[in-house]
Order: C-alpha cells, then structure tokens, then sequence
C-alpha cells in the first residue's frame, strides 16, 4: 500500500471525529479547554513510564459540580498516539472526574471513562494472493473500545490557567485478535484553560 493510500484512511477518521466533536461540543456549553502532550506505552500500569511514544489530546469540560470539598466534571477528548511497534490511533472518549482540592493550591483527580479507538498499522499489511504472491493491502483500521481510569495532580493558584500532570490507563479491546484486552499507560502533560 502506498503512503498516500495510508495517510487516506487516517484523514478519513480524522475527518469524521473533527465532525463528530464539532458537532458534539456546539450542542454543549463547554466551561474549559485542555491542551495534552501525552506518551504511551503497553505494558503494565506504573512498570514503563521512560518510553517515550508521542501524542496529543484536546479536551473540554461540558458540565461540573462543586461541593465544599470536591468538584465532579463531565469531560470529553478527542486525541491521537504514534507507537511506532505497533499502531498509531486516534480516539474519542469521555470520563466521569472527581477532583479533591488542597487548600485551594492543587487538586488531585480521579477520572474514569470510556471511549472508541481507531488504530493503523505503522508499517503496510500484506495478504496472499491466489497465485501465492503477496501485495500490499489497503488499510481501513481497526476499531477498539476503551475503557480508562486514572489518577492526575493539577495546580490551581494561576487563575484562569490550570497545568495538570497525569498518569492514564486505557484498556483497549479488542487489542488483536488472539489477545481480547490489553493496557495502554498514558504519562500526560498539560493546562487546561477556563473559557466561561
């Protein structure tokens, strides 16, 4: 397959999450923004958090609910991830966040979702033809349900601006087809920015 097939597949995802949270986040009213770099790695959760395989996620906060001693948000993302081993995908999930303030200086959080995944293979995928040749196949990608949970830390005396660090475990199903579930760590870094 050529790489102008490939990058074909990965627009047309893309394309169809670009319109799936436009849409999503018009109908809302969204009360934050994030901004994530992220790095990834399957393995074990907290045993391989030194790789480093890069992404991004965008993310918005549609509603929240402050108590005396914790806030609960409502928050969806739109992301991508390039694991040069095995696949590069983009997802679209939301999360249920409790979030536990200290002395009004940083809050720690609790987020836990779900979500859909698409992956591509990095490297081109061969079928066997009938005369016993191979040729390169097209690549549409696979689709994956997500599952994550997660434990985050954020610091809160900058106003409007808010930088976060977080550790992520997606789990990712199927991961292919001999291995149902497998885990997915996310070592995040980011701001999130208040806009009403």
């Amino acid at each position: 397959m050529s790489k102008s097939r490939y990058s074909g597949g990965i627009r047309y995802v893309m394309l169809i999450f670009s319109w799936s949270i436009v849409g999503f986040a018009s109908a809302q009213k969204i009360k934050t923004v994030s901004l994530t770099l992220q790095t990834e790695s399957v393995s074990i959760p907290f045993t391989r958090i030194g790789e480093i395989h890069p992404g991004l996620e965008i993310g918005f906060n549609l509603s929240e609910k402050v108590k005396a001693n914790s806030t609960r948000r409502w928050n969806g993302y739109i992301g991508w991830f390039y694991h040069r081993d095995f696949d590069q995908s983009v997802y679209l999930r939301g999360e249920y966040e409790f979030s536990y303030p200290l002395k009004n200086t940083i809050a720690f959080h609790l987020p836990i979702g779900l979500g859909y995944m698409h992956s591509f293979h990095t490297r081109p995928v061969y079928e066997q033809n009938d005369d016993g040749s191979f040729s390169e196949k097209r690549q549409w990608g696979r689709p994956h349900a997500l599952f994550n949970i997660g434990l985050g830390m954020s610091y809160l005396k900058l106003g409007a601006v808010t930088p976060f660090i977080k550790y992520e475990t997606f789990a990712q199903s199927p991961f292919v087809a001999t291995i149902p579930v497998a885990p997915r760590n996310f070592f995040k870094i980011g701001t999130s920015i208040k806009i009403n």
